[in-house]
């Protein structure tokens, strides 16, 4: 089945029809609030972290997402429910303890409207349960950030990519390594590795892999993925445009030139745009490998448009969209 393309404010989108998304995708990562400065000043304050961008770009579109988090029962913690909610994000397995503060996240845009991060959080004294899940065949999962890379979450996340691996589900990660993490400790970048190897797609910025690897280099990367069993590699490069590499097949995508007002969550959308184009394809397919070996260009130009789009807001996430005669319309 070809890829379909509607308007989506000034670029264009993958058409949807309701019916067709039968998958389930799931994000697993940190739930924050955003604070945004620029130039001293606060700009906007709006529910964050990496996989919560991802699943309120997929709630929007109307696709079937649920996030897997944690926060605390607090005022902060009540907002951020209140806002997957009403952003069509399930709540179903988000983790409420009753103790602590939930995280909150200092962001600075520099002259390139890029961030640096400061984080104040109070772990939580009394711990609630963790849920998993029951993962279906052909759904998809997304995990990374360092979230995965911290010992008290490094149990839940094995419990839960394990589980998704076994019962047929796609896992995709994006490590989401920022300077602000390094150096990184032995430890750390052996669960990298580890991270990787549950995967069936890693997604990653030239800055995660040049912290990670000490390379931007797309096919000294993809050796070091594949060597662990990954055989699907994007690469997004900010201006250079986003990559894919499987095996000798490689595409690249030229980037949007642009005057960005914030790139806090672009790549998060870019994740986004590929879950969306795996989850509506899917049932056309025999196997991911197919899908991507005939889609992945197209995949990337949506996620890439995605990406661009966020860019030009001072959110963390597409714009909402309206459902029109079964197809998303901005």
């Amino acid at each position: 089945m070809p890829l379909h393309f509607c308007g989506y404010s000034n670029f264009r989108i993958f058409a949807l029809k309701i019916h067709q998304m039968q998958n389930h995708i799931f994000t697993l990562g940190e739930s924050v609030l955003d604070i945004i400065f620029e130039r001293g000043r606060v700009v906007v304050s709006t529910p964050g972290g990496a996989m919560l961008n991802t699943a309120v770009s997929l709630g929007r579109m109307r696709c079937n997402v649920s996030l897997i988090s944690e926060l605390s029962d607090d005022l902060c913690g009540n907002l951020i429910l209140g806002f997957l909610r009403a952003n069509g994000v399930k709540t179903d397995f988000m983790t409420v303890h009753p103790t602590g503060k939930t995280a909150v996240a200092m962001a600075f845009l520099n002259e390139q409207k890029e961030a640096e991060y400061d984080f104040y959080r109070s772990e939580p004294l009394l711990s609630a349960p963790f849920p998993a899940p029951e993962f279906a065949m052909d759904d998809l999962l997304l995990f990374g950030s360092f979230y995965s890379l911290n010992a008290k979450n490094r149990d839940k996340v094995l419990k839960i990519t394990s589980k998704a691996r076994k019962n047929g589900t796609w896992v995709l990660y994006d490590p989401n390594i920022r300077k602000a993490h390094c150096p990184l400790s032995e430890r750390e970048k052996e669960w990298i590795l580890e991270n990787i190897a549950l995967s069936d797609i890693v997604r990653g910025s030239d800055e995660d892999f040049e912290n990670i690897f000490a390379t931007t280099d797309l096919s000294t990367i993809y050796n070091m993925v594949q060597k662990r069993g990954c055989r699907h590699l994007f690469l997004t490069k900010g201006a250079q445009g986003a990559f894919y590499k499987n095996g000798d097949r490689e595409f690249h995508v030229a980037a949007k030139p642009l005057q960005p007002i914030s790139t806090i969550g672009a790549g998060d959308t870019f994740n986004a745009g590929i879950l969306y184009g795996i989850a509506q394809q899917l049932p056309s397919f025999p196997s991911l490998d197919k899908l991507l070996s005939v889609n992945a260009e197209k995949i990337m130009e949506i996620a890439s448009e995605m990406a661009a789009e966020v860019c030009m807001s001072d959110e963390n996430y597409i714009h909402s969209c309206k459902e029109k005669s079964g197809d998303l319309i901005l």
